[in-house]
């Protein structure tokens, strides 16, 4: 049978279906309002919504009190709170768990004890040969290094006219004489 991964996104569907499916019991029974209009109050003060099937002053104040809250503890902010809460009570309880077995003193082992001696140790089979990480690329990737640049003027100038053009590493631009500060200028190195 299929089950759905309990994460925090599943867990969080699962608590705000469940605050709209109390509303049959809280708001249903008095008898005021139907079970479709007191389901869709639920999923609305659950969802944050807001949307009402039945004016809320015709409302009970304990089923007035039911549309307070819930928006309330199945509010994001909340739900991070709970989640928080819980996850430290978690680490803290397996910490003290745990923590016996970490703080406690390692038995040493011959390999330990011929390293602090100064001795070489023998490498094993399964120990994995240690060499210094190099960066290759794909030659059949086109590594073109040519200089062009595509020079796109801006949208005054586009409305202008003016073309986008590819230019060279040999092309400069002086910002003085153009009205966007942008004008070619050839300079040939000397």
């Amino acid at each position: 049978m299929w089950r759905p991964p309990i994460n925090f996104l599943t867990l969080h569907y699962a608590w705000i279906i469940s605050m709209s499916l109390l509303a049959l019991p809280i708001l249903a029974p008095y008898g005021n309002i139907s079970a479709t209009d007191a389901y869709f109050f639920g999923a609305s003060a659950s969802t944050e919504s807001g949307l009402n099937t039945v004016d809320v002053k015709e409302l009970k104040t304990y089923q007035q009190l039911y549309l307070y809250f819930i928006p309330i503890i199945t509010n994001l902010g909340f739900i991070n709170i709970v989640v928080v809460v819980v996850r430290l009570y978690w680490f803290k309880r397996h910490l003290k768990r745990l923590a016996p077995q970490l703080l406690s003193p390692r038995r040493r082992d011959a390999s330990d004890a011929d390293v602090e001696e100064g001795k070489d140790a023998q490498r094993s089979g399964n120990t994995p040969v240690l060499r210094p990480t190099t960066i290759a690329f794909d030659p059949s990737v086109d590594q073109r290094r040519d200089n062009t640049t595509l020079y796109i003027p801006g949208p005054q100038d586009r409305d202008r006219g003016h073309p986008i053009v590819a230019k060279t590493g040999d092309d400069r631009y002086d910002s003085e004489d153009s009205d966007d500060g942008m004008i070619q200028t050839p300079t040939r190195d000397t």
